[in-house]
């Protein structure tokens, strides 16, 4: 059971002793160093926080660091500690008293209104948490628990620190979409209406999908480029990345801006699992060691000398792959401190994020079973259900297994006792509200998900003969 940080040990007694809350997993202690990026002007709750005053009855009157030290022997700066950073996560530590204890934390995330922060802790706690921010810059929070309100005045200090797990959003659909369709080799992108990916033998191709009602039709069909298996797609406004693959080959990575259908070659050579940021290309090469280049294709720089597989970064800080070395389990790559740690004690892959938990597939005594690691706390569970097939698509709180039939995520680990009448054998390769695109007996259709009936074929299986004997 979770630790949690609650007000009414502090607010009711006056006993100020540390409140207990969950150690930081391995993975999860950050280091100092920063990645520059451009980036818009952050919120102004953004930033590292050091406690300055503390009113454990809501009266109004902080009592000053002076006061708090004489009464419990320890600076009030090391008692609480706050940190939070642009992308709505932040983190409340409780400093211990003991030198031989660690200190606890409470992750969190934020949303504005009108110059009050609202604090969600989800299922850490039952406390209400707010802030807001004065006119000296000086944050105040405060925590209600059964009707009794506490306040800690605070001073920004710094920056967040970016090589921390806790700057990453875990509750991301868009993001566990993005990782699901890459693990799914990222065949297809479907964006504004749109779909790419290849289409109808060795062509890239941009395909406008109607809908009216429960009937999809075909609009506007362009072809990108002819003779193109592409793999991993990913598009960044206007641009299309890809692996360009030609004979069962993959002969680089390249560029296509699908506003002109001007196409460029940005990396050559045998190249796999290519994966984009805000900032830059992740890619392994021939020999399956990770690598990075900006958007243009230069300045590649090596990550890291594992042979690694199911190469995704979670951020330009933080990397998931499986590590060949490590009996092929799941590790967490910290670029900027480069420690590596264990998400998966069993041989593993296709890893996806979703609500918090790095769901993948762990292989144990030759079969296969859903597993999930909680991010937050390092906690791993494997669920009931043997899968015919080792990969799986999530989105909106459903998990798509290729066993051909998806439950609601909350049922993960209960697939047994969840299972449909009857199923086909399918691959997800994406799903979105309109729509979803999967691998059948013969070939890759996109499906009206309010009517199975209606599809609109996307490729055969004999176009894909090719790549699938690779």
């Amino acid at each position: 059971m979770k630790k949690i940080i609650t007000a009414s040990a502090l607010a009711l007694t006056m006993i100020l002793s540390p409140l207990a809350g969950m150690a930081l997993p391995a993975y999860a202690a950050g280091g100092s160093q920063t990645q520059e990026t451009e980036a818009e002007t952050p919120a102004a709750i953004t930033g590292t926080w050091e406690c300055i005053g503390a009113d454990f009855f809501g009266s109004g009157e902080y009592m000053d660091a002076k006061e708090f030290e004489e009464m419990m022997e320890m600076p009030l700066a090391n008692y609480m500690s706050l940190q939070f950073w642009d992308n709505s996560q932040g983190l409340i530590v409780m400093g211990s008293e003991f030198e031989d204890e660690e200190d606890s934390y409470m992750p969190v995330t934020w949303t504005e209104s009108k110059g009050t922060y609202t604090l969600d802790p989800g299922e850490w706690s039952d406390d209400k948490y707010s802030a807001a921010i004065d006119d000296d810059g000086q944050l105040t929070l405060k925590i209600t628990e059964s009707g009794d309100t506490m306040a800690m005045l605070f001073k920004r200090t710094g920056d967040p620190d970016e090589t921390s797990i806790f700057s990453l959003n875990f509750n991301d659909q868009e993001a566990t979409q993005r990782m699901s369709a890459f693990m799914q080799f990222g065949r297809y992108v479907i964006k504004d209406g749109i779909v790419y990916g290849c289409y109808y033998g060795d062509r890239l191709a941009q395909v406008e999908i109607k809908k009216s009602g429960k009937t999809l039709t075909k609009g506007e069909e362009s072809i990108l480029a002819e003779d193109e298996n592409a793999l991993y797609l990913s598009l960044q406004g206007d641009l299309l990345y890809y692996i360009s693959r030609t004979d069962g080959q993959a002969t680089g990575i390249h560029c296509l801006d699908t506003a002109t259908g001007k196409d460029q070659e940005l990396i050559a050579g045998q190249v796999d699992y290519l994966a984009v940021t805000d900032n830059y290309l992740y890619y392994t090469d021939e020999n399956y060691q990770i690598f990075r280049a900006g958007l243009d294709g230069k300045k590649a720089e090596q990550i890291c000398e594992d042979e690694a597989y199911y190469v995704y970064p979670l951020s330009d800080n933080f990397i998931v792959y499986q590590d060949d070395a490590q009996n092929e389990t799941l590790v967490l790559y910290n670029i900027a401190t480069q420690e590596k740690s264990a998400i998966s004690p069993e041989h593993s892959h296709h890893p996806v994020i979703a609500d918090g938990f790095l769901y993948y597939i762990t292989k144990i005594d030759g079969e296969y079973y859903l597993s999930r690691t909680d991010m937050m706390t390092g906690d791993m569970e494997t669920g009931d259900y043997v899968l015919s097939y080792a990969s799986f698509f999530i989105y909106d709180g459903e998990i798509y297994l290729d066993d051909g039939f998806h439950v609601s995520l909350d049922k993960w680990d209960k697939i047994s006792d969840n299972l449909p009448a009857a199923w086909l054998s399918t691959s997800y390769c994406w799903v979105d509200d309109d729509c979803y695109i999967e691998e059948g007996i013969s070939a890759y259709n996109l499906y009206n998900r309010e009517d199975a009936d209606n599809y609109i074929a996307m490729m055969t299986n004999e176009d894909w003969e090719e790549f699938s004997d690779d």
